[in-house]
C-alpha cells in the first residue's frame, strides 16, 4: 500500500468518525425546538390603549391548550393552557411573539397578524395587549368576534412537566 493510498484510507475514515460522532451527539441530546401554541375562545373582546395597541379579551378559553413543533421533529402535546402561557411569555420579556388570530366577525372568517404581551388568565377568560406588527393596518382587532383560534409562535422551550406529549410523526398515515 502506498503512503497516498495510506493518507486516503485515514482522512475516509477520520470524515466517517466526524459524521457518525455528530449523528449521535444529536441523537443523545436534541436541540430544542420552536413551538407554535393553539388556543382556542368562545369570544372576544378589543378596546383601543394607545400607539395602535388594543386590550383584547378571549372568553370560553379551555383549561388544556395545544402545540406542536415544525420540522423535523413533528411533536404534539397538550398543556395546561396556564403552563402554556407561563412558558411562552416568559422566554422573551422584551420581544413578544407573533400570532394570528383568526375569528368570525360578522358571521364572516377574519385572520389577524399581530405580536401578543402580557397575557393574564383568569379561569375561563385571557387578557392580552394586542400590537400591530409594523406598517401593518389588517393588525387591528376588531371590537368584537366569535370562534375565536389564536395560534402563538416559536418560544424555544421544553415541554413542562405537566405535559401530554404525543408520538412524534413519522411520515406514515
Amino acid at each position: 500500500m502506498t503512503s497516498r493510498t495510506k493518507k486516503t484510507i485515514f482522512v475516509s475514515i477520520a470524515v466517517l468518525l466526524v459524521f457518525v460522532a455528530g449523528w449521535v451527539a444529536r441523537s443523545i441530546v436534541p436541540e430544542p425546538a420552536g413551538r407554535l401554541m393553539l388556543i382556542s375562545g368562545d369570544s372576544l373582546t378589543a378596546t383601543p390603549i394607545e400607539n395602535g395597541e388594543q386590550s383584547i379579551t378571549i372568553t370560553g378559553v379551555p383549561p388544556t391548550s395545544m402545540w406542536f413543533t415544525d420540522r423535523p421533529e413533528h411533536v404534539a402535546g397538550a398543556e395546561s393552557t396556564e403552563d402554556l402561557l407561563t412558558e411562552f411569555f416568559a422566554n422573551y420579556p422584551n420581544n413578544p411573539p407573533n400570532a394570528t388570530i383568526s375569528m368570525l366577525v360578522g358571521g364572516q372568517p377574519e385572520t389577524r397578524i399581530i405580536t401578543l404581551s402580557d397575557p393574564v388568565l383568569n379561569g375561563s377568560t385571557i387578557e392580552f395587549t394586542s400590537t400591530p406588527l409594523e406598517n401593518d393596518p389588517w393588525g387591528v382587532i376588531p371590537q368584537s368576534a366569535t370562534d375565536i383560534s389564536v395560534t402563538i409562535d416559536d418560544a424555544l422551550v421544553n415541554s413542562g412537566p405537566n405535559s401530554l406529549v404525543f408520538k412524534p410523526f413519522d411520515g406514515s398515515y
